[in-house]
């Protein structure tokens, strides 16, 4: 049975990267499912619930007006959490971290990574990721991905401020030593992210 959406783009160890867990049933949510379903909430909001007049205000901001500016809101809501397909997220649930290992994708354990993992945060770590894959795939400047990446690290909270590549915001720098975090735990090249963002790259035209 042939698959639509995101998941029919999609096979391998991606499917085993979550986000979301309940520690009452145990239940869990891949990422990919979470991604979709963002996606198609900030749709129906944008269609139903955001006035008109933010709708105009966005949308002559841009070359294809309130079709772009609509793209851009589903867009920007269905990878908010690309961050979570990092080891430095995946590891605080040991079964599900066990679960992407048995597929082939390697990490410590949040004990041996420790407090330091805070430095990561994934909506840090998502505005770092997709910064570095709208550069390489893509071709867009610095500038360029900041003015939408900084709602992907704002996110759950406010804002972070401008983050360079290797993900550390001013304010970061300043308080602590990036690099106490080993790479491989937040990992900007990580297979699965690319593979993630692509995909919904794909699915997004």
């Amino acid at each position: 049975m042939s698959r639509s959406g995101l998941r029919g783009r999609l096979d391998g160890p991606v499917l085993t990267v979550w986000a979301k867990h309940d520690r009452d049933s145990d239940g869990w949510l891949p990422l990919w499912r979470h991604m979709e379903d963002s996606a198609a909430v900030a749709g129906l909001l944008w269609d139903t619930w955001l006035p008109a007049s933010v709708r105009k205000l966005i949308a002559s901001a841009l070359p294809g007006g309130e079709q772009d500016a609509r793209r851009l809101a589903v867009w920007l809501a269905g990878v908010h959490d690309i961050g979570k397909a990092t080891p430095a997220f995946a590891c605080q649930v040991d079964q599900l971290a066990d679960l992407m290992r048995e597929q082939g994708l390697e990490m410590r354990s949040a004990r041996a990574i420790g407090p330091d993992r805070r430095v990561a945060p994934h909506g840090l770590a998502g505005q770092a990721l997709l910064g570095e894959w709208l550069k390489e795939r893509h071709g867009w400047t610095v500038k360029q991905t900041g003015q939408v990446t900084v709602v992907v690290g704002g996110h759950p909270w406010v804002p972070d401020g401008p983050c360079d590549p290797s993900g550390r915001s001013d304010r970061q720098k300043k308080e602590r030593p990036f690099d106490v975090v080993d790479p491989a735990d937040i990992d900007l090249a990580h297979p699965l992210t690319v593979v993630l963002k692509d995909a919904w790259d794909q699915q997004c035209r």
